[in-house]
């Protein structure tokens, strides 16, 4: 056999089944590539089995093993021979596309073609430290992943607790001490006796007597806290407002014999989203205005206003304030023109509706607002105004040109220079001022209303004692003054 073509007719005359050309193929088989033989064979739809016969489409089946050994152990030879020619090509493609896959990162990828690798040739060079290195990488991702995945867990979690954070009921704990010690609130109504009063005390609870009745007590059993730091009196629905330090807000109903409390705190009404409803825990101010009650607190983000005893919300603090700080409502009185005026812990404000006005801030300061204890507005809607460190001022809206009238400190008289209380006299000619150190009388002098003339009380139990509550009984003849001892009550006219 000179070329192809003749081993080709050879390979269609066995096709055609004619056996007698199979010494002839014998002899091609040595004159001829494997390749060559193997290709002319599967051409014409013939091929080699395991054993060295050779097998066809149809009912071509030529058992060659039987009648020539010799050339059946020379097809099995090349038969072998081819497998593994064709093994190798393709354990060298696998291997080339598992490392191209791995180059790009694509472990899985890589790792199935390791996987045909392995099944075809189980000691391929360098299948094994391809395999471990996609193995780490696929670890390694594995790792990241994990990670990922956790850190997206605590992420949520995170998100999670803050909005949990921010909108669950502010549990209010119970006493939270002062630093003030004695009485820090107190209150008056009229009574049968004449006046019963109302004393709030520092870690004392809330105390109520008369001049012909006996003292009667409330502590933490009824008020969540001792501490009671704020009182107001509603007489027209014969209610008390009680606020503490640590309790909330709680109110007494009169109008059974027996005492009937209802607590506000912010975990009954409030959430710190700002959903509406009692500011704080740590109550420091009460003011009753008709149906509408305000609050001002220590702990508060705002002022809290209840609307006709049913829904609480939160009036954030005026345009720029300090971002974190807490809004502190110290005192409130309402002006003649029906403005709510507010000291807070960064001066004087006045609250129109829902609208603040600019800080009230006298000529003399021209530095950061400092803070206002205790506010006042007597009958002329002149505003007198007890500051932290600044003594007293007042401001009479009517004086446009010099509407402010101070500072009156202790070069004028005062005890202090730290107010904490205001009681007007029921006369309209000045007001008691307690202090830190001592009570204060203040007069007008003259009859312009544009100087004070201010004096210590020299009265033994009042010496150098701080003051942080006033309060006239409705008839206008006595105070009560709160000392950080205990509460003293005194004739106006004694005082004056």
């Amino acid at each position: 056999m000179d070329d192809l073509k003749d081993l080709a007719s050879l390979v269609e005359e066995l096709r055609a089944g004619d056996l007698s050309c199979l010494p002839e193929l014998m002899a091609a088989l040595k004159e001829h590539s494997p390749e060559a033989v193997i290709s002319v064979l599967e051409a014409h739809g013939l091929q080699i089995t395991g054993d060295g016969n050779i097998v066809g489409s149809g009912n071509v089946a030529i058992v060659v093993k039987g009648e020539f050994p010799a050339l059946a152990a020379q097809l099995a030879r090349l038969a072998e021979q081819t497998q593994r020619a064709e093994q190798a090509e393709q354990a060298a493609s696998l291997f080339g596309q598992a490392a191209m896959l791995l180059e790009r990162g694509q472990v899985r990828g890589a790792l199935g073609a390791l996987a045909k690798l392995h099944s075809i040739d189980t000691h391929y060079p360098g299948s094994a430290e391809l395999l471990q290195r996609a193995k780490r990488l696929r670890t390694w991702r594995r790792l990241g992943i994990a990670a990922l995945i956790a850190l997206g867990l605590l992420a949520v979690i995170w998100l999670a607790w803050s909005i949990w954070q921010e909108n669950r009921p502010l549990e209010c704990v119970g006493e939270i001490p002062v630093s003030e010690k004695g009485v820090l609130a107190s209150a008056a109504q009229p009574d049968a006796d004449g006046t019963r009063w109302w004393v709030g005390m520092s870690g004392g609870g809330l105390e109520t007597f008369t001049a012909g009745s006996s003292r009667v007590s409330y502590d933490s059993q009824d008020l969540v806290a001792d501490t009671v730091s704020a009182l107001a009196v509603d007489e027209q629905n014969k209610r008390i407002w009680v606020g503490t330090s640590g309790g909330g807000l709680t109110v007494l109903s009169q109008d059974s014999q027996q005492a009937d409390w209802r607590s506000y705190t912010p975990a009954a009404s409030y959430t710190r989203a700002g959903k509406g409803g009692l500011p704080g825990c740590r109550i420091r101010s009460i003011y009753l205005d008709g149906e509408r009650v305000y609050v001002g607190a220590l702990d508060s983000d705002g002022l809290g206003i209840l609307q006709s005893g049913k829904q609480w919300r939160v009036l954030p603090p005026p345009e720029g304030w300090k971002e974190g700080v807490y809004f502190i409502a110290y005192s409130m009185a309402k002006g003649p023109n029906g403005a709510l005026w507010v000291g807070t812990n960064y001066g004087l404000y006045r609250l129109s509706g829902n609208d603040w006005s600019r800080p009230y801030q006298p000529p003399w300061d021209t530095g950061t607002p400092g803070a206002v204890r205790s506010v006042a507005v007597d009958e002329d809607g002149v505003i007198w105004i007890g500051m932290k460190r600044e003594g007293l001022a007042l401001y009479d809206e009517r004086l446009a040109d010099t509407p402010w009238i101070g500072p009156i400190t202790t070069n004028d008289g005062l005890a202090s220079d730290e107010v904490e209380a205001i009681a007007l006299s029921p006369a309209g000619d000045g007001a008691l001022i307690g202090t830190e150190a001592g009570l204060n009388v203040c007069r007008w002098k003259g009859g312009s209303r544009t100087t004070l003339e201010c004096e210590v009380i020299r009265v033994t139990d009042l010496i150098g004692v701080p003051i942080h509550s006033l309060t006239i009984s409705p008839e206008g003849k006595k105070v009560l003054v709160g000392t950080a001892d205990r509460p003293l009550i005194y004739s106006l006219s004694a005082l004056w």
